[in-house]
């Protein structure tokens, strides 16, 4: 398969891509840099500039990088160029980032997602993933399911809701094999520069520092780890495994935040020998109370389910975010 990954040098990029590379799969990344660079890929792999020289375009065993954004149709028409499917994972993420900056996350997630869709029509590209969010459902009774009315509450969850609605458009209108997955909240290794609750924690742990909660705790999230959410992306690829064009993708586990606060404490008392101090702050806009996801429609048609339990999942990615830090583990 050759495969282009947008976002590549984010965290689920980097996730996507060492599963490729065990897949055999050649891969371009397309990546305008604002949250990781190539030196974020070491260790991934032989990476080389995809650049203007003649021959370049060739597809090859090494990971080809265009540093480029992808609202830039002819940028991504040229790594589309001979590939099999788009993974789109280029965005820009956060609620709070997008009460600050709706007029941006429009511009990135919207008009991204079409010009990712575009570039797909004109080079016969035959899949395309798009990476969506529970976010785009919205202020709705859990779980989330497909067949929920959406409801979003903050620029971003609007955001991705229209990037689904184009993605339906490209799948019943010109025929792209488009599928949205709405990740619940994913967790795992290269997450260092995300600042969604599981990396925030931890960064904040090994800093040091009194760790935040905007509420009291019993707000509930999903933790998805990042190698399930990776196993889903490959069984939405499959041919004629995708029977739907949106698929909510998550544990299935509604876990409060003052669980995870346990958790994570409990794993620096084992690895530090201290236990974090924590401080409440109000509630922030745009944030549902509880969250979690009815994954059942991606069991039946995917045949995919989840595999990692939450306690093995975040002392890997404690372990992981230790290691990239140089601490040293308390014996």
């Amino acid at each position: 398969m050759k495969l282009v990954i947008t976002g590549g040098c984010g965290f689920i990029g980097r996730n996507l891509i060492t599963s490729a590379r065990e897949r055999q799969v050649q891969i371009r990344v397309i990546d305008n840099f604002s949250a990781g660079t190539t030196a974020d890929l070491g260790g991934l792999g032989p990476v080389i500039p995809l650049d203007g020289v003649v021959g370049s375009d060739r597809w090859s065993e090494t990971i080809q990088v265009l540093e480029a954004d992808v609202r830039d149709l002819a940028a991504m028409e040229r790594v589309c160029r001979d590939a099999d499917a788009v993974v789109h994972l280029a965005a820009n993420t956060g609620i709070a980032d997008s009460l600050r900056d709706p007029l941006g996350h429009a511009a990135a997630n919207v008009m991204g997602t079409v010009c990712v869709l575009e570039a797909c029509r004109r080079q016969g590209v035959r899949a395309c993933v798009v990476a969506s969010s529970g976010a785009a459902v919205g202020e709705a009774p859990p779980p989330m399911r497909e067949d929920l009315v959406p409801n979003p509450i903050s620029p971003y969850g609007a955001s991705k809701l229209a990037a689904e609605a184009y993605g339906l458009t490209y799948r019943s209108t010109f025929g792209l094999s488009a599928v949205a997955l709405r990740f619940s909240n994913v967790y795992g290794p290269h997450s260092d520069h995300k600042t969604s609750v599981v990396a925030r924690f931890i960064a904040t742990i090994l800093e040091g520092r009194p760790l935040t909660v905007y509420g009291d705790g019993r707000q509930t999230r999903d933790f998805l780890f990042v190698r399930d959410l990776t196993s889903a992306v490959w069984a939405s690829l499959e041919p004629g495994r995708a029977q739907h064009g949106v698929y909510q993708i998550g544990s299935g586990v509604e876990t409060p935040v003052s669980d995870l606060l346990k958790r994570l404490a409990d794993l620096a008392e084992t690895r530090l020998g201290r236990r974090p101090r924590v401080e409440h702050q109000p509630p922030r806009a745009g944030e549902v109370a509880r969250n979690f996801a009815d994954p059942s429609r991606a069991r039946r048609e995917l045949g995919w389910r989840p595999t990692t339990p939450l306690d093995q999942g975040l002392a890997e990615t404690f372990d992981w975010f230790l290691a990239r830090r140089g601490q040293t583990i308390v014996p």
